[in-house]
This record gives C-alpha cells, structure tokens and sequence, in this order.
C-alpha cells in the first residue's frame, strides 16, 4: 500500500525544525495516525546515526508507512549540496545521498531531492556537476531498488 496522505516528521539526528514534526518519534506516529495521517516523509541529516530497525518497528507498531526519505536537513544543517564549489564537499555530498539512499531502501520508500541538489545560478560547470552526481546516485539508487523524486523549483536548476 502506499501513503495517501503523509506529513513530514525529523529524525532525532536533525536539528531543523522548520516545516516538519519533531520529538518523540513513537508519539510522534501515533498522533499522525490519530489525526488520519497513512504516512510520513522522514528528514534525515546522517542516516548512520538512526537506528534503523527502532524506526521500522516504530512505523510497523504504529500507523503510518514510511513514503519518503528527504534530504533537507543534510544541506540546512551540513552544507552538503550537489553544486557546491568545492569538489570536496560534492564527493561528501554524494557519499552522503547515498547512505540516505540506504535508509530508503531498508524502509522499503523513496528519496526525496530538493534543496539538496544545489543551485546552478545559471552556470553550466554547476549545472553539469549536478546532472553527474544526480547520475551516480540515481545509478546507486536504482541498484537499491529505490525511486527519486525531484522537488523542483526548475529556476535554481537552470
């Protein structure tokens, strides 16, 4: 079954709380559950900090699916992003995508890309970097039997 209608919740590794529901995550379920919620779009900062099987028995004991993983608080909180000026910084970002990616796959949901993917201003070095990582990680991703959706506003992509 997929989520229907699903409100987006932080895990305990993020620190941003905008846009989202922080807090206990058990209560947390419960309450979206309550409120008619059928899923939940979990923001993510360091996958490798959560522990994965806690969540899943939370969202099996609970209510809702897990419909997305997001990618938000990874760029809000580390500064991670695909178009970075620093290559450094893009490799990182790409390692880190795909450690979300992992924490998609184990939930059985997508990965959300929005914020993450940077800004191009325009500037098709950046432009180009972006389309390259989107590439290996959607190559990662599709290995992982996970989808990626693009939260697009198409001006900071162009």
């Amino acid at each position: 079954m997929q989520p229907k209608f699903a409100f987006t919740v932080n895990t305990p590794d993020t620190r941003t709380k905008a846009l989202s529901w922080s807090g206990d995550m058990e209560k947390t379920f419960g309450k979206l559950s309550e409120f008619g919620y059928d899923g939940v779009e979990l923001f993510v900062r360091d996958p490798r900090e959560l522990d994965v099987e806690r969540i899943k028995q939370l969202l099996a004991g609970n209510g809702p699916l897990a419909a997305a993983v997001g990618t938000g608080p990874v760029v809000a909180e580390d500064k991670l992003f695909l178009t970075h000026d620093d290559a450094v910084v893009r490799k990182d970002a790409i390692a880190r995508a795909e450690t979300v990616v992992d924490f998609a796959a184990a939930l059985g949901c997508q990965m959300n890309v929005g914020k993450f993917r940077g800004n191009t201003g325009g500037d098709s070095r950046k432009k180009a970097w972006m389309d390259d990582a989107m590439r290996e990680i959607a190559s990662y991703a599709q290995r992982k039997n996970v989808f990626i959706t693009i939260d697009t506003n198409l001006r900071s992509m162009i």
